[in-house]
């Protein structure tokens, strides 16, 4: 009995892709290499943890920014108060289907298409 090769392959490649999915990846992104502060909004609640795994709770409704300072990352509210701090941020969306808006990120930085986009 002859297999065919184009069936052993889909097998193959279901069976990798499978396996290549059992966990959800951890992926981290870099957003902003070019400023100090990022602006984020929420309409859903924050968590935001350091890098001690100390957290806060932000309500949702609201902007904050995030600053690169002294070898740190400092998060302030919309009035100006710092919230937390450390050499890393982690925010955990309290909705997941609700994404997290960042302020003006640049794009195209050198290009004659270059600006900044919400």
């Amino acid at each position: 009995m002859r297999r065919s090769p184009l069936i052993l392959f889909a097998l193959t490649v279901f069976a990798g892709w499978t396996f290549l999915f059992a966990e959800i990846p951890f992926v981290r992104v870099r957003i902003l290499n070019t400023e100090d502060t990022i602006r984020l909004t929420s309409v859903s609640k924050l968590f935001v943890y350091d890098d001690e795994e100390n957290r806060i709770t932000l309500r949702g409704e609201r902007e904050f920014s995030i600053r690169a300072e002294a070898d740190e990352l400092r998060l302030y509210d919309d009035k100006e108060r710092e919230l937390i701090d450390g050499v890393f941020l982690r925010i955990v969306n309290g909705d997941k289907n609700i994404p997290v808006g960042i302020k003006q990120v640049p794009f195209g930085i050198g290009w004659f298409w270059e600006g900044k986009e919400d």
